[in-house]
């Protein structure tokens, strides 16, 4: 019987429309030549010059090193927790989208100009 079916899939003149499941599959997936990988394969992003942060074991694992050497990997889970640490605990709580320290940055900017200016005063008061 799967001898039947395999036969009319082989033939390109009698091939039968791929149905909803194989489509969404399909679509769902990353192809590469000859597999369909799931989502998430494969990705990669690289952090500076060497460094690189790697989507492996079918998109299962977060890891992170070198083109030559991965210093660490991490299961998802922990990859999530880390994403959320980073973008919630550290980028919008903390640092309010880097506002919060981009004004605490300029304050303290004005609070040192203001200590040098008074140190200055002082230094010429005490001359003078």
């Amino acid at each position: 019987m799967s001898g039947d079916i395999d036969k009319a899939l082989a033939t390109p003149g009698r091939r039968r429309r791929p149905d909803l499941e194989t489509r969404l599959y399909n679509w769902l997936g990353h192809y590469d030549y000859p597999y369909t990988h799931p989502p998430g394969h494969e990705l990669r992003v690289m952090l500076d010059e060497s460094q690189l942060a790697r989507i492996g074991n079918d998109g299962f694992e977060l890891w992170l090193g070198t083109m030559d050497h991965w210093h660490c990997f991490y299961k998802a889970p922990e990859a999530r927790k880390l994403a959320w640490f980073i973008l919630w605990t550290w980028w919008a709580k903390t640092t309010w989208f880097g506002l919060r320290r981009w004004a605490w940055y300029k304050l303290l900017t004005r609070q040192c100009a203001r200590s040098k200016a008074a140190a200055l005063a002082a230094k010429v008061g005490a001359n003078g």
